[in-house]
């Protein structure tokens, strides 16, 4: 009788396991297209152009950094000199601008990462004026 019970324990702890073993291999990985976007940028070149309020430029230095953002496994947040925080979407090398309204001004634009390199171009649109202002940033991690 001792044996039987010895045996249905065994077998009791070995299912646990499996389940315990296949739930938490549900759980899907972060996504490496995102992963190799976050960190710390330095822009080396930044400018602004604007058709009505005029042109400028983003200052060499100025930060940019990238964090994950819980909107999905592919989204980052996109923060610029700690004046401009935007959605992204990130896929492959390219990060895609989602279009979002903030303040006022509508974002949209995309960008591309080639070794430690991200170049970014943004549009940004205000209704009041209305002027559409393009973004040039160049920045390395």
């Amino acid at each position: 009788m001792k044996k039987l019970n010895l045996t249905k324990t065994l077998l009791t702890g070995a299912v646990l396991a499996l389940m315990t073993v296949g739930f938490t291999s549900c759980k899907k990985d972060s996504d490496p297209d995102r992963e190799k976007f976050l960190g710390n940028y330095t822009v080396t070149t930044g400018t602004i152009a604007c058709g009505v309020t005029g042109n400028g430029t983003i200052a060499a230095g100025t930060a940019v950094v990238i964090t994950e953002n819980s909107g999905g496994d592919e989204k980052v947040s996109v923060n610029i000199g700690g004046q401009l925080s935007l959605v992204a979407t990130a896929d492959g090398n390219t990060i895609t601008i989602d279009n979002q309204t903030l303040n006022g001004f509508t974002y949209t634009g995309s960008g591309n990462l080639s070794s430690n390199t991200l170049t970014l171009s943004i549009n940004e649109f205000d209704a009041s004026v209305p002027e559409n202002c393009v973004y040039s940033i160049t920045a390395n991690k």
